[in-house]
């Protein structure tokens, strides 16, 4: 169970990663197939991803915090 914990955990760095790396390959001169929208699309899907996988552990945390 904890290997799977790690790849959850890791979905939403990833998806910040995609959204911010994308912007940064195209100012380089580098291309990468399809536009910008689909690459955003795909980042907030994994966070989102991340979010509902981890519900339970958000929830508390907020809980505790208030």
């Amino acid at each position: 169970m904890g290997f799977l914990k790690r790849v959850v955990d890791f979905l939403a760095p990833l998806g910040f990663l995609l959204a911010g790396g994308r912007p940064r390959w195209t100012r380089y001169g580098k291309t990468l197939p399809g536009g910008l929208r689909p690459y955003l699309i795909a980042a907030l899907a994994l966070v989102l991803l991340h979010l509902v996988l981890r519900w339970e552990d958000a929830t508390r945390g907020s809980a505790g915090a208030s």
